[in-house]
């Protein structure tokens, strides 16, 4: 038996990255996103089949045919319960994936595929599209439903240049669109949505004590990492 969703995320997403796939968690609520070319491909993941799975792979349906339901392994195939829930995903047209997290020869099983279907909801896949092409990283765990902060694309961002203003001390706006990869970051800046800039002069920033703080987050550590790094030979 497994104790968090989250074991079932790993498994999955090193399968889609071996068939091609960049993957990433927690984006704008579905558990795993995975894009190649023009394919967006969308993973629940859950500790059983049950009714809020239905209710959510129905939800995803909407916006792209390649919809699977992750579930681990059951003990048997032949159980009435499984056979009951692989006729409902075939009705649905969802996939089915489930993972033998102790196996070490075949953790991942593709049971069932899913069906091809119409997007209905074509803007709220942009926006997911968007969310996911935004994103450098992919520090979340898809499945996590603990207090730890989920890394949006405006955190990331925001991350970035929290960790450009701790490089050069002061950060202007003109500074920021050339050394940060984030879309509109003198907005990050002026907005101010977490607190961690204080304006220091006509278009000048530094870190604010919330934004050290942020820095030295626990949840944010990896991030905080990968982004120092990336601007340690930055210069102006």
């Amino acid at each position: 038996m497994i104790k968090a969703e989250t074991e079932l995320y790993i498994p999955i997403k090193e399968f889609f990255e071996k068939n091609g796939f960049e993957v990433k968690a927690e984006v704008k609520g579905c558990d795993l996103a995975a894009v190649k070319a023009d394919v967006l491909l969308i993973a629940e993941l859950k500790k059983s089949f049950n009714l809020k799975l239905v209710y959510q792979v129905l939800e995803r349906k909407s916006l792209t045919p390649y919809v699977y339901a992750v579930i681990p392994r059951p003990k048997s195939f032949k159980e009435k319960n499984v056979k009951m829930m692989l006729k409902l995903l075939k009705e649905i047209k969802v996939g089915l994936i489930t993972v033998g997290v102790e196996s070490k020869f075949k953790p991942v099983d593709v049971v069932l595929e899913p069906e091809s279907g119409k997007v209905k909801n074509n803007n709220k896949r942009k926006i997911i599209l968007k969310e996911f092409n935004s994103r450098k990283t992919d520090f979340n765990l898809g499945g996590a439903k603990s207090s730890k902060k989920i890394i949006t694309a405006y955190r990331e961002s925001s991350v970035e240049i929290a960790c450009l203003a701790e490089k050069f001390g002061e950060l202007t706006t003109k500074m920021a669109r050339e050394l940060s990869s984030a879309q509109k970051p003198e907005s990050i800046l002026r907005t101010n949505f977490y607190g961690w800039f204080d304006k220091a002069g006509r278009g000048i920033y530094i870190l604010s004590k919330d934004g050290l703080n942020a820095l030295e987050d626990k949840d944010l550590s990896e991030l905080v990492e990968f982004y120092r790094k990336e601007v340690r030979n930055k210069d102006v």
